[in-house]
C-alpha cells in the first residue's frame, strides 16, 4: 500500500510539532519536566508496537514529549517526559513484522505499512492529558477501531 504524498507530508509535519517542542530530548534543557507512563490498547488488546507522543495544546508551551509503545505499554522518565500542562495525545502504530520497507526517513516512493489507529487518535487527535507536578501521571488509552462519532459538522 502507498500513501499519498499528503499523508507522508502530514506525518512528517507531526513529527516536526514533536521534535520543535521539545521531542523527548530533555535532558538538561532546565525545564521541570515530569515522568509519564500507561498502557495502550486497540480493539481490547494492547497495541503491539506504536509511538505515543505529548503535544503541547497551548500555544509558546515547550516540553513536548514522545515515546515508543511496546506490547501496549509506554513510560518516560522525568528527565525526558513533558513538563506540566494539558497535552494533545498523539498514538500511531508501527508497521507489522515484515512490513517494515527499509526506505529511508522523507522517502515517499516506497510502500509503507498502514497505521491501523484511526486518525482520530493521531492526525486529528481527539486524545488528552493533563500532566500535573510532582504526581504519578499514568495515563492510559483504550483507543477503538471505530471512534466515537463527532459532533458538529462533517466537512
Amino acid at each position: 500500500m502507498r500513501y499519498p504524498r499528503c499523508e507522508t507530508r502530514r506525518a512528517a509535519a507531526w513529527l516536526a510539532v514533536a521534535l520543535l517542542a521539545g521531542g523527548g530530548c530533555g535532558g538538561g534543557d532546565g525545564l521541570p519536566r515530569e515522568a509519564v507512563s500507561g498502557k495502550v490498547t486497540f480493539g481490547g488488546k494492547p497495541l503491539d508496537r506504536g509511538a505515543i507522543q505529548f503535544l503541547p495544546r497551548q500555544a509558546g508551551q515547550e516540553g513536548g514529549a514522545w515515546a515508543p509503545v511496546v506490547d501496549g505499554a509506554y513510560s518516560i522518565a522525568a528527565a525526558d517526559g513533558p513538563i506540566a500542562g494539558e497535552y494533545a495525545v498523539s498514538i500511531t502504530s508501527a508497521p507489522g513484522e515484515g512490513e517494515a520497507s527499509g526506505a529511508l526517513p522523507g522517502d515517499d516512493s516506497a510502500e509503507v505499512g498502514a497505521d491501523v489507529v484511526p486518525e482520530d487518535y493521531n492526525v486529528r487527535t481527539t486524545l488528552k492529558a493533563n500532566v500535573e507536578p510532582g504526581k504519578p501521571n499514568a495515563f492510559d488509552f483504550e483507543l477503538t477501531r471505530r471512534p466515537a462519532p463527532r459532533k458538529g459538522r462533517r466537512s
